[in-house]
């Protein structure tokens, strides 16, 4: 089942940092997400360079309008 609708990735270490995002299939962009992560081919390169640092565990993703 697709969910649509507003998510967040917040830093545990650092919960003041989040990225904000839209996706209409939230579970499949999340995905994309650690994919590009782990290769290091994020477009975000604050949330790269937080991930390279903390790791895939100290985000947290969770919907904040679905």
């Amino acid at each position: 089942m697709k969910l649509s609708g507003i998510y967040q990735i917040r830093s545990k270490v650092k919960p003041e940092r989040i990225y904000i995002g839209s996706a209409v299939n939230i579970h499949r962009r999340w995905h994309i997400h650690i994919y590009n992560l782990r290769h290091n081919t994020h477009h975000s390169k604050k949330l790269q360079n937080h991930f390279n640092k903390y790791g895939k565990n100290d985000l947290v993703f969770s919907v904040i309008i679905g």
